[in-house]
């Protein structure tokens, strides 16, 4: 495939009152595309895996046009002008939108992939917890036991009885709000490692290198955009974002036969992390628990890890919209639309299991940790209330 840059040549019309118009040589489409490197070559599920090809592949498609009057100082009309604006050559393109900070989703993929190469399963946790865990159960049964009573010996007066009807609201509140912690944090992590412990005994674990890839996808949004135009490289704010991003990574790894990793966590510092009070929620922000994970992955697995890659895509499309009105006059001062589309494709070669970067604040919350967080602030309220 070769690389391809095409201006489209058009003209901006000036017209000076009373009557002279002039012409500026510009661009009205600009389609550009370039690309380096290989990309004939798959990865191969053998045993030795073929070399990994690093390369880019950049399409660019944009269009800007501009209309308006200019005024004297008395405010008469002076000048229109109308046409595309895009400069009628380049030979290189600015960074026309703002770089994408693709740590959380890097580190998110990271994670994903730590999944599937080592498993979830942590029994140190699991075991430390064993107290709470059977206290959970037991309550649980205890519950299940007398509503099944209740329905048996009353049920019309079960959700009468005194006890439901004496309860208090925040106490109510306070019920269901530890019912759905439990469930979020008790039963959901138990049933996961009892399920990860049944899919890691009856996996077919060889000693050939096993293939595994993963992605992670996301929106971006940004609100400004640096076209090259005929004057110059101008900044101009973004009406509406359509920019779809993702991190791709593929390895070999390795596996042994049996490795005690798989099982149970060997950092010290993340085990003491998992065991602090409210740290799922600190991690609800600044995911320190994920990275401290991703971080052993690395460590471990380093030694294990045969080849790989990572691939950055971003591809979509923008609108670009700037009106300016003189109100005193009633003119359309500057009227500026246009479009940039792009496709981005970045390939480089792992020579190393990757490691984690450092995570970012965020505060993107879904609506099952919002519900967590009002069953914890209802639980709050209600033993500071009592």
């Amino acid at each position: 495939m070769q690389n391809i840059s095409m201006w489209t040549p058009s003209k901006f019309l000036i017209t000076n009152f009373p009557g002279s118009t002039s012409e500026t040589l510009t661009s009205s489409r600009t389609f550009v595309r370039t690309q380096s490197g290989y990309t004939g070559a798959k990865p191969s599920k053998l045993i030795h895996p073929k070399p990994i090809h690093a390369y880019t592949f950049n399409c660019h498609d944009f269009r800007l046009e501009r209309s308006g009057n200019s005024t004297n100082t008395q405010g008469k009309l002076v000048q229109t002008y109308q046409g595309p604006i895009l400069a009628p050559t380049a030979t290189s393109l600015p960074n026309m939108i703002p770089a994408f900070d693709s740590t959380a989703l890097y580190n998110e993929c990271l994670a994903k992939l730590g999944e599937k190469v080592r498993g979830s399963v942590d029994l140190s946790v699991d075991l430390a917890e064993r107290h709470k865990t059977a206290k959970m159960v037991n309550l649980t049964y205890r519950f299940l036991e007398a509503f099944r009573n209740g329905v048996q010996k009353e049920s019309a007066r079960y959700y009468k009885s005194k006890l439901f009807s004496a309860l208090a609201a925040t106490q109510k509140a306070k019920l269901i709000a530890n019912a759905w912690l439990e469930i979020q944090y008790g039963w959901k992590p138990m049933l996961s490692t009892i399920y990860g412990l049944a899919d890691e005994s009856i996996r077919r674990v060889s000693h050939a290198a096993e293939r595994y890839r993963v992605s992670a996808k996301g929106i971006y949004n940004p609100d400004k955009i640096v076209m090259p135009t005929y004057g110059g490289n101008v900044t101009y704010p973004i009406d509406k974002a359509d920019l779809q991003v993702s991190v791709s990574i593929g390895c070999y790894i390795q596996q042994p036969s049996w490795s005690l990793d798989k099982f149970t966590s060997l950092n010290p510092y993340s085990l003491a992390w998992e065991l602090l009070p409210y740290s799922f929620v600190v991690d609800w922000f600044y995911n320190l628990g994920g990275y401290l994970r991703a971080m052993e992955t690395a460590v471990v697995y380093d030694n294990r890890f045969v080849s790989g890659w990572r691939t950055d895509y971003m591809g979509g499309s923008v609108t670009i919209k700037r009106q300016t009105m003189d109100r005193s006059q009633g003119l359309l001062v500057d009227n500026t639309t246009g479009y940039y589309k792009l496709t981005s494709i970045n390939r480089t070669f792992l020579a190393q299991y990757p490691a984690p970067r450092l995570p970012s604040l965020k505060a993107e919350l879904g609506s099952s940790r919002m519900l967590s967080a009002a069953a914890l602030l209802a639980g709050f309220l209600s033993t500071r209330k009592h």
